[in-house]
């Protein structure tokens, strides 16, 4: 079973200025290349964001250390062929994914947003012509859920595979296979050993969890900043 862990950077609110303070994350941060990468984060959020997420890896793999794949995901600098954990974020969730009895493990979280301009509009169409194949834009058709939902599919695929956002995603074709309990499960065409699970974590966010062996299913467990940050802070 895949272990997904989450946390809402709005529910440590009361946290961050003890943290920001004097750069206190950074003694959270083994490495110090990574220290530097997120120390140059401009916007704040996006910065809270990338620093639970390593959090969250820290919390998983306590006595790890990381090392930057290639592709850009994190790796274990003594094993890094070792694929079967990832990282990811946006909206104002960090999430992490785990399965050491799998080959391959992504995952993706996307806050959906809507109500696009006429110019926005534009934009969607071209991406989903250019990003997803015939049978997968007739899939998503005029529905933004839908074209979110595949988006967040193809993240969580080729971020497990390690090719990233450097590969065509129209390389490897998905389909819907099956939907239960409001978890979508899509197949990758010509590879029926791989599975992208889908699901909503709030009305607006969606989570796509994708791993080769296919497995049965994940368990969401929601951190609390009590979890994730030490006594002595």
């Amino acid at each position: 079973m895949v272990l997904v862990l989450i946390v809402d950077i709005d529910t440590m609110a009361t946290w961050w200025p003890l943290l920001l303070q004097d750069n206190k994350w950074k003694t959270m941060i083994h490495d110090t290349q990574e220290q530097s990468r997120l120390a140059a984060i401009q916007d704040l959020t996006a910065f809270k964001l990338s620093f639970c997420a390593w959090l969250l890896l820290y919390h998983q793999f306590p006595r790890a250390r990381f090392i930057r794949a290639p592709s850009g995901r994190p790796a274990l600098k003594d094993a890094p062929e070792v694929m079967n954990f990832n990282i990811a974020h946006d909206g104002h969730y960090s999430v992490f994914a785990h399965d050491a009895a799998l080959q391959y493990v992504g995952i993706d979280v996307v806050s959906m947003k809507f109500f696009w301009s006429e110019n926005e509009k534009n934009d969607y169409a071209m991406m989903k012509r250019s990003l997803f194949t015939q049978a997968e834009q007739q899939w998503i058709g005029e529905s933004q859920t839908n074209f979110y939902i595949m988006w967040a599919v193809k993240e969580a695929l080729f971020k497990a595979t390690g090719e990233g956002l450097g590969a065509s995603w129209q390389e490897r074709e998905v389909m819907l296979k099956h939907v239960e309990s409001g978890v979508l499960e899509f197949t990758v065409l010509r590879d029926n050993q791989w599975r992208v699970q889908v699901q909503k974590i709030d009305g607006d966010t969606i989570l796509a969890v994708a791993t080769k062996p296919h497995f049965t299913d994940f368990t969401l467990q929601l951190l609390a900043a009590e979890n994730l940050l030490p006594n002595n802070l």
